[in-house]
């Protein structure tokens, strides 16, 4: 069996207060995959299984909005070891990346929505995501700047007030 596992989620991306560990385990067929997941062990962290078919079809933004919205995380430049086993670069998909986000900001979606809060009145977790990638999108980098990192660090922790989804809905609709 072939199996590959990379670390994503906020500890890849150096935020402070990580829940859990989070890891990508890529396996080749259904088979796989079924074998793997009724054998996990929790102390190796948190494991999001894909097969290698469905993983690639993410990549290509041909699956969910939300998968869409982490294929940051396998970037070469913020996943060097996702890098050795598959040369991914979010930048090659810039316009489909452009056109998620601003669509998720015309309908609203996967949380970036005033109405959508934590119980103090700020932005929901999934909201860093979309936040990430327009700063990639800003940049032309998947290299964010310290004052970048502070949001969506702030973002992550739910912290952000929920105002700072008209901000974000700003700067998409001026991508």
């Amino acid at each position: 069996m072939a199996v590959k596992r990379f670390l994503v989620g906020s500890s890849l991306l150096n935020l402070s207060n990580p829940k859990d560990t989070d890891y990508i385990v890529i396996v080749d067929t259904e088979e796989e995959l079924e074998t793997l997941k009724n054998s996990d062990s929790k102390d190796l962290g948190d494991n999001h299984y894909l097969t290698k078919s469905t993983l690639l079809q993410n990549l290509n933004f041909e699956y969910s909005e939300y998968r869409s919205l982490i294929n940051y995380q396998y970037d070469a430049t913020i996943n060097a070891e996702f890098g050795k086993y598959y040369e991914y670069h979010i930048l090659d998909y810039k316009d489909t990346l452009k056109k998620l986000l601003k669509k998720i900001a015309k309908v609203k979606s996967n949380n970036l929505n005033k109405r959508v809060m934590t119980g103090d009145g700020c932005c929901t977790k999934l909201v860093y995501h979309i936040a990430y990638n327009t700063f990639i999108l800003i940049n032309n980098s998947p290299i964010i700047t310290n004052d970048q990192k502070a949001i969506i660090q702030s973002i992550h922790d739910k912290n952000m007030p929920i105002d700072y989804i008209d901000d974000l809905i700003l700067l998409i609709d001026n991508l």
